[in-house]
């Protein structure tokens, strides 16, 4: 992909998108104006911060997966880019997804989305619950089952969204504080 010092973007708003997508435009050489009156602030701060591609499956979204999969693969390249321009910790964590079961019901539930997930490309392992208790001492010893997904990642918003704009502003990146009109 080429870049051009001599090319604008405004970007209307400074969440999480925003602020990646400024990130990523201003260190491809793109001039990049943000307008927003409260840059990372908003929802941001009431996020999950979950970047789980395999935990977010929801049946019949097939199309969504190989969109899911990717994004997934590439927010350490984002992760690794903003760091490379702030100080500020990106509060990134990469242990993984633990999704256990309360009863049979939800252990049976939670066996055919295993399936599902593996059945399309997703790393999800079946573990015990002795394991699960492992990684989560304060789990209840009456869970019925618990699968591991790995692949999972998380941030904690509001210190990720305070390093995107860190690095925005490292990088160049204007910000209006205003509404657009």
């Amino acid at each position: 992909m080429s870049t051009s010092s001599d090319s604008s973007v405004i970007i209307i708003g400074a969440g999480v998108i925003g602020l990646a997508t400024a990130v990523e435009l201003a260190a491809r050489g793109h001039e990049v104006t943000v307008l927003d009156p409260a840059p990372a602030s908003g929802a941001t701060h009431f996020a999950g911060g979950m970047l789980a591609p395999a935990a977010e499956v929801v049946y019949q979204q097939d199309p969504l997966f190989p969109l899911m999969r990717a994004s997934g693969a590439w927010y350490p390249e984002l992760i690794d880019l903003v760091a490379a321009h702030t100080e500020v910790p990106t509060g990134y964590r990469a242990e993984g997804t633990l999704v256990v079961a309360a009863d049979r019901a939800d252990a049976q539930h939670l066996t055919e989305l295993a399936e599902y997930q593996s059945l399309h490309g997703m790393e999800v392992e079946r573990i015990t619950v002795r394991e699960a208790r492992r990684a989560e001492p304060l789990l209840s010893p009456r869970l019925a089952g618990a699968v591991s997904i790995p692949g999972d990642t998380q941030v904690f918003p509001r210190q990720w969204a305070a390093a995107l704009l860190s690095a925005a502003q490292g990088l160049g990146v204007r910000f209006f504080r205003t509404a657009a009109q």
